[in-house]
């Protein structure tokens, strides 16, 4: 199986993920949010990234691994205002110079990124 048929089906499961949610309803209290805020993920997927030179045009590519982190709290019904971080890295990725040739870099490409956000949950369905 291809790097992009594994993508294109994870991100269909992901995307038929909310489906189930309903089951998760049933029976209980409605779903409150507040005060204290976290929301967390790992995964991973393909990238591409295309540096724009002078001299060249450099292309890495590959399978990566990503984290993401917000903390923060509710700050009024459904809406957090967090702090997020997030970053992926890539071992040792596709390289593809032009004009040049292609390989394999040897090492890590990384994005690290930090800064605010907000998150309205849309009740009762609970999405954000």
């Amino acid at each position: 199986m291809s790097h992009r048929s594994l993508f294109a089906a994870a991100v269909l499961a992901l995307a038929l993920l909310p489906l189930h949610a309903p089951g998760a309803l049933a029976g209980g209290k409605p779903r409150t949010h507040d005060r204290f805020f976290l929301r967390m993920a790992i995964g991973g997927g393909w990238f591409s990234n295309k540096l724009d030179l002078v001299a060249a045009d450099t292309e890495f590519s590959g399978f990566a691994g990503d984290a993401d982190i917000a903390i923060g709290g509710m700050v009024s019904p459904n809406l957090a205002l967090h702090g997020t971080m997030f970053g992926w890295a890539a071992a040792d990725p596709d390289l593809k110079v032009t004009p040049g040739g292609s390989g394999t870099a040897n090492g890590t490409a990384t994005m690290d990124a930090f800064g605010g956000g907000l998150t309205y949950y849309f009740m009762p369905a609970n999405a954000y």
